[in-house]
C-alpha cells in the first residue's frame, strides 16, 4: 500500500471514528464497527493492529487491547477531534496527519448504506422503532444495574453509564438515522459490563446485548 493509500485510509477511519462517537472522547467504538462505517475493507489482524498503533502513537486514538482478544476498543482522543475538525473545516488543505478530503479515496457516508433496512415502507418503519425501543429500555435497565453495584470501580461505572445513557435517549433516533452507531454503543457496553464482571453478575444483560446489537 502507497504512503497516499495509507493516509487515506487514517483519514476515512479517523472521520468514521469521529462519526461513530460524536466527537465525544469517553464514548467507545469497537474498531470492526469503525472500518465498516468507514467502507474500508476488513482488515487482516496484523493490518488492523498496525493501524491503531500508529494512531495511538500519533495521540489521535486511545485503544483499549485488553477488552478483546481479537477486536479492539478505542476512543477518539482530544488531538483527534481538533484534526478531524480541523480537516471538515477546511477540505481542501491538508492537516499534520491527513490529506485534503479531496483527495481521500474512501469515503465515509455516516448513513445506513451498510444497512439491511429499505426506507419508505410503514411496516419498515415501525420495525425500526421497535428495534430502538428495545434498545432504549436494555440501556436504561443496565443503568440502573450498574447504580447499585457496590463492586463496580467507579471508572468502569460512568464509562458504562456515559454510554448507556445515549442508547437510552437516542436509541429509536439512531435506529433509523445511524444504525452503525446504534450498534457501536451497544458493542461497548457490552464489552464493558463483560470486562469487568464476566458473564456471572450481568450475564442476562450482556446476552440481551448480543442479541440486540449482533
Amino acid at each position: 500500500m502507497s504512503i497516499e493509500s495509507k493516509r487515506a485510509e487514517r483519514a476515512a477511519f479517523m472521520r468514521a471514528l469521529y462519526d461513530l462517537t460524536d466527537g465525544n472522547e469517553q464514548t467507545l467504538a469497537l474498531a470492526s464497527d469503525v472500518f465498516a462505517a468507514a467502507n474500508l475493507p476488513v482488515p487482516s489482524d496484523d493490518s488492523r493492529r498496525s493501524l491503531l498503533t500508529y494512531l495511538e502513537a500519533e495521540y489521535l486514538v486511545d485503544v483499549l487491547w485488553t477488552l478483546g482478544p481479537s477486536d479492539q476498543h478505542l476512543t477518539i482522543s482530544h488531538l483527534g477531534v481538533t484534526e478531524i475538525e480541523r480537516l471538515l473545516s477546511a477540505p481542501e488543505a491538508p492537516t499534520e496527519h491527513f490529506p485534503p478530503v479531496s483527495q481521500v479515496n474512501v469515503y465515509v457516508q455516516g448513513n445506513m448504506n451498510n444497512s439491511n433496512i429499505a426506507a419508505g415502507s410503514s411496516h419498515v418503519n415501525q420495525t425500526v422503532t421497535v428495534i430502538g425501543q428495545e434498545a432504549s429500555d436494555w440501556a436504561r435497565r443496565v443503568i440502573e444495574a450498574v447504580a447499585s453495584d457496590t463492586v463496580m470501580a467507579e471508572a468502569d461505572r460512568s464509562l458504562v453509564v456515559q454510554n448507556a445513557e445515549v442508547l437510552r435517549d437516542r436509541s429509536v433516533e439512531l435506529a433509523a438515522a445511524d444504525p452503525s452507531r446504534l450498534r457501536a454503543l451497544g458493542h461497548a457496553v457490552v464489552s464493558i459490563l463483560y470486562g469487568v464482571a464476566g458473564t456471572g453478575t450481568y450475564q442476562g444483560l450482556i446476552q440481551a446485548g448480543q442479541v440486540l446489537f449482533g
